[in-house]
């Protein structure tokens, strides 16, 4: 049985779309409590200092880059709603035993392949390390598709990830299921998370075992940041051993890590903008991958592997990188997806890999519509 939203939160959010007025729900990982924030004021803070920031509470959006339409919001003084999930988080298994594939679109997939190409040629140039080259998955709307709904069923599935449904004037709806923390304050502890390399759950106990190629890529993430931290004159800090880290039908490996600090201040905020946007969704060195990224990528990433999450607010601060996403409009929905590439890279392999993701959330918009080829 699919998972369902309190009537209290399902109210206020279809109010919210009809109105247009700005708002998110949310779940966090592993919780079963829905939370909306509405009625808030839209704070636009790009302009904003560190120090700034680090005063400020709130929910904050932020993209991943400002060449698009997309620009950094906080969602500030917002009323707040919290009730209980009902019923018990829907196992996964429900939406992807009978799961389809994405439909081919050959055009689609050589682009792409072309993009891996290109990108591997310059790793072995010596130009960069690692870049991540993201797609977009576009269709009609499905017959019948409901945000609250696919929302709460998204919930019940990802349990052990951050979930949301979000909404900006002018920027569409936006729902998804994130496993990756940005950054996490909680009274004086800071953690953040490498997570990168990715592979299917097989479920039948004959799971592979990582490809030195995965283990690079995760590698790289976890290098830089320990690179930033030293560099923030942060070295006395905790990391664990690469482990799995499962997201549904997903796998990766994540390294984590955690420091103490006596206040949030300006520095601490710089920290966390100086991980984004990480190597896990950008590359590595950074404004070399960077660039190799927007000169390949035809399209505006806008909040895709941006991130969000709550500021100085009860929970405390928790910024998630926003992965495993899809953007809704009147008319459109689109997912995002992106691969890891490296020397090693093959351009059929990381096409799969963006089908895998993309079909997180394909799996249960299925198991929702009608949702033709």
């Amino acid at each position: 049985m699919p998972q369902s939203l309190h009537p209290d939160i399902s109210s206020v959010i279809e109010a919210c779309i009809q109105d247009q007025m700005p708002f998110v729900a949310y779940q966090m990982p592993g919780e079963n409590v829905t939370q909306i924030l509405h009625g808030a004021s839209l704070i636009h803070v790009e302009n904003k200092t560190h120090g700034a920031l680090a005063r400020m509470s709130g929910f904050l959006i932020w993209p991943f880059h400002w060449r698009g339409v997309a620009r950094p919001f906080l969602l500030q003084d917002p009323q707040v709603i919290r009730r209980p999930s009902d019923p018990a988080p829907t196992p996964l298994a429900e939406f992807t035993n009978d799961a389809k594939p994405v439909p081919p679109d050959d055009h689609a997939a050589l682009e792409y392949m072309q993009g891996v190409s290109k990108l591997i040629d310059l790793i072995r140039w010596g130009t960069f390390r690692k870049a991540v080259l993201s797609r977009i998955y576009s269709k009609d709307k499905p017959a019948g598709f409901d945000p609250v709904s696919f929302f709460a069923a998204l919930a019940g599935a990802y349990h052990h990830a951050f979930t949301y449904i979000l909404h900006l004037p002018g920027q569409g709806i936006w729902i998804g299921a994130s496993p990756e923390l940005l950054a996490g304050i909680r009274g004086h502890v800071f953690t953040t998370m490498a997570l990168a390399g990715t592979r299917k759950i097989t479920g039948n106990g004959k799971e592979s075992d990582w490809t030195e190629k995965e283990c690079d890529e995760q590698r790289i993430v976890a290098e830089e940041i320990e690179d930033l931290l030293f560099g923030h004159g942060i070295l006395n800090y905790e990391r664990s051993v690469p482990e799995d880290f499962i997201a549904g039908n997903i796998a990766h490996l994540c390294t984590r890590y955690q420091f103490t600090f006596k206040r949030f201040t300006g520095s601490i905020f710089s920290l966390i903008m100086s991980l984004h946007p990480t190597a896990a969704v950008c590359g590595w060195p950074r404004p070399e991958a960077l660039a190799a990224i927007l000169q390949t990528e035809r399209h505006d990433r806008e909040y895709y592997t941006g991130f969000l999450g709550t500021l100085n607010m009860e929970e405390g601060t928790r910024l998630f990188v926003n992965i495993r996403c899809m953007k809704l409009t009147s008319r459109k929905i689109s997912l995002f997806a992106g691969a890891g590439i490296t020397a090693s890279s093959e351009p059929e392999s990381e096409w799969q890999e963006t089908e895998l993701k993309i079909s997180t959330l394909m799996n249960v918009i299925r198991k929702m519509t009608t949702f033709g080829p």
